[in-house]
């Protein structure tokens, strides 16, 4: 604890002395567990350190930066997130943009954790903070009509959460890291594995192209787009592959190695204001591409990705005001699904899922969030509440809960059904 405190101040009296920031928050978070987190790694507390400045320039420039790290007292790891780093250059009717940017291009993405356009920040997958593409953006409009281009060939993955191998096993940084089997069927017989980790050839891994466009209609009140994009999946894929070893104990010895998938994502977006209410409505088409790694070669034990196409419909309605937003949702996959067993790889987060959320400030000290989703066809259920004290104008408390319910073992949430927990942040403002 003492030395995470050290590296923490030392890293913000760094930014200060650098970058003379005053958008920097030191935080402190204490977990009560409700339920044995399947990772018996997860900690029960972290200190973060979050860097954001927005930076107007002359001549129509402006800079975002923001960063976040998090040390776990638990287990000693780190994560680490750039949700934004990019400039752009505003003109008269377009603007271009460098670098890290999240894309507006399916707003509803954000409130239904997909991760699909944009990646997640991940240090926990009830929170919906995203993270930007890497890339090239020039925008341009002319009377209600409006372009986005979008173009890439650096890639930079969702990191988070993390993993890492101690001793053949593979271990997660927090509850929310999905850790791949522990046993394989072999000969009709389980039999434990023990993973050594092959590194990729990063050029391979970085360098990827990414292309996309989205054309947009835009009236007074409302505006319809849609777009395509061809890019890397948000996070990599791991191949995994072994052969069975009885010389000293009875295992299997498997070696993992990540690689980059590329998938193509189209979509439509609409949106129309009625007053003080905003309502959407579109659609999302996700398919990966399934040509693994060609540089991989397979033994006896294979473990694969499986690769899933999914089309999303989403609708939602939000009342904003000055006092905050409330929002109800609704999202349903509508294609069927192959039904393999999901070992490495992704899975839906969502069949027919409806939710809300309410995020409302009773004054200039006393704030509260709370939002709801649950799918009607499996069950799932995941609730998040906070609320939050300004004590002064540099310091906050905060108390809140995380409760996940997840009654069927195919479900994507079910690995993480036990990460129920109640909390306690403090977070100071510099």
């Amino acid at each position: 604890m003492v030395y995470s405190l050290f590296f923490l101040v030392l890293a913000f009296v760094l930014v200060q002395s650098t970058c003379f920031a005053k958008e920097v928050m030191l935080s402190y978070q204490q977990y009560g567990r409700l339920n044995q987190p399947a990772n018996a790694e997860a900690s029960d507390n972290w200190v973060g350190l979050s860097y954001d400045r927005l930076k107007e320039h002359s001549g129509g420039g402006l800079s975002k930066i923001a960063v976040d790290a998090r040390y776990y007292n638990g287990n000693g790891r780190w994560a680490v997130s750039v949700p934004e780093l990019y400039y752009r250059k505003d003109r008269t009717n377009s603007h271009m943009a460098f670098g890290r940017q999240i894309l507006d291009w399916a707003p509803n993405e954000k409130f239904w954790l997909l991760g699909e356009l944009n990646p997640q920040r991940g240090f926990n997958l009830l929170e919906e903070n995203q993270e930007g593409v890497m890339g090239a953006k020039f925008s341009r409009s002319k009377g209600p009509f409006q372009v986005d281009v979008f173009g890439s060939y650096l890639y930079a993955p969702q990191l988070n959460p993390g993993y890492a191998i101690q001793d053949g096993r593979v271990v997660g940084q927090t509850e929310w890291s999905k850790l791949p089997p522990t046993k394989v069927s072999y000969n009709d017989a389980e039999v434990p594995l023990r993973y050594t980790l092959e590194n990729p050839d990063m050029g391979k891994l970085i360098f990827r192209p990414t292309l996309g466009m989205r054309l947009g209609l835009n009236w007074g009140s409302g505006g319809v787009s849609v777009y395509g994009i061809h890019k890397p999946e948000s996070q990599v894929r791991i191949n995994a592959t072994g052969h069975y070893e009885q010389d000293t104990v009875e295992q299997a010895a498997v070696t993992a190695k990540p690689f980059a998938n590329q998938q193509n994502i189209v979509g439509t977006h609409v949106m129309q204001k009625l007053g003080q209410v905003e309502l959407t409505v579109g659609g999302m088409a996700i398919s990966p591409e399934k040509k693994g790694d060609p540089d991989f070669q397979f033994e006896a034990i294979k473990i694969q990705p499986v690769y899933e196409d999914y089309v999303y419909s989403y609708a939602g309605a939000a009342y904003k005001s000055a006092y905050g937003e409330i929002s109800a949702n609704y999202i349903e996959l509508m294609n069927n699904l192959n039904g393999k067993e999901v070992m490495l790889g992704k899975t839906t987060r969502w069949r027919k899922a409806v939710g809300g959320k309410v995020d409302y400030n009773f004054s200039d000290r006393f704030v509260f969030a709370v939002s709801y989703r649950q799918d009607l066809e499996i069950g799932d259920r995941l609730l998040t509440q906070s609320v939050g004290y300004n004590v002064s104008k540099s310091a906050k408390v905060m108390a809140g809960i995380e409760f996940l319910e997840a009654p069927q073992k195919t479900s994507f949430w079910a690995s993480y059904r036990t990460n129920d927990s109640v909390y306690t942040r403090l977070l100071y403002n510099f």
